[in-house]
């Protein structure tokens, strides 16, 4: 727990000294044919320079370790290295040096991963021109830092650690002083499998009888709705039969100016179905009545 503990503090600090305005990164300066052996790069050729460049770190780190702590022990050597060589570590320092340079890198690869694919060609590329104290200046500016803000929270948690009363040790052919304990609380014993099936079934059993009671209250209470018998029918009204005389014309003839009217007005009745083509006049099923004497014109006299 401690050893956890430790790791997420100085890792913590770590990132927080990363993304601070003082700390500046970039990525190693070499030559097209290494950036483009980085995009081109199948998944072994990858795998492969990832596996260079965190052995070629890790190979710098130890040297410089040693170096600026030559009197530390090998434990701390390797929670420095494990602190500053983390995945994390490598994740902010991409973040930290701008992610617009991301779309030169393989798809479906982590910021981590990248990170070592870079230092891993640029690491071939220098080793092979003879020029490696490039890669170990870019190295140094990079790291060295970080190794020194490890160490600063490495002795600060220490010291930290070193305020908690220790545990009481043991004499040599002694036993441990007493502690003061509290009584423990009996535990009751757990109802056995089948009393509690029994239960189960009790409990549904009475369950099972309340839920008849109140179907059998309810369909007592419920009342049948008889709906009332259909009302009678009105008998269907038929309309009378047409009769001879359904059609009736007045004709009257047309007026002069004299002492009387030249002839009394008729009633033309229809006494026979007229057909569609023929007139009043050429129908035989009409004949003339004079209309009775109040349909008479009045007469006047001089």
């Amino acid at each position: 727990m401690a050893s956890y503990s430790c790791f997420t503090l100085v890792q913590t600090h770590l990132v927080s000294v990363i993304d601070g305005a003082t700390f500046h990164a970039k990525l190693p300066e070499m030559s097209e044919e290494s950036w483009d052996s980085i995009s081109d790069a199948n998944a072994s050729e990858s795998r492969r320079l990832e596996w260079l460049g965190d052995s070629a770190m890790a190979g710098r780190l130890s040297l410089k370790v040693y170096e600026m702590f030559p009197e530390g022990e090998v434990d701390f050597y390797n929670l420095l290295r494990s602190y500053v060589l983390s995945n994390v570590t490598f994740t902010h320092l991409m973040q930290k040096i701008g992610t617009d340079v991301s779309i030169m890198f393989p798809e479906g690869k982590m910021s981590a991963d990248v990170f070592e694919m870079v230092v891993g060609a640029f690491f071939k590329e220098k080793l092979y021109e003879g020029y490696e104290h490039e890669f170990h200046e870019w190295f140094d500016d990079t790291f060295e830092p970080l190794i020194t803000a490890a160490d600063a929270a490495f002795r600060g948690y220490k010291r930290w650690e070193a305020t908690i009363p220790d545990a009481p040790v043991v004499p040599t052919g002694g036993t441990m002083p007493a502690v003061p304990t509290v009584p423990l609380k009996k535990k009751k014993k757990k109802a056995k499998r089948h009393e509690k099936a029994v239960q189960a079934v009790r409990s549904y059993r009475h369950l099972r009888s309340i839920e008849e009671k109140r179907r059998a209250e309810l369909a007592r209470l419920t009342v049948t709705y008889v709906p009332p018998p259909p009302l009678p029918q009105p008998a269907p009204i038929h309309a009378p039969a047409p009769t001879r005389y359904d059609h009736l014309f007045f004709s009257l003839p047309p007026l002069k100016f004299q002492d009387h009217w030249d002839s009394a007005p008729l009633l033309k009745l229809r006494t026979s179905p007229l057909s569609p083509t023929s007139s009043p006049a050429q129908d035989d099923g009409w004949y003339l009545r004079p209309l009775p004497e109040i349909f008479m014109p009045p007469t006047f006299s001089t």
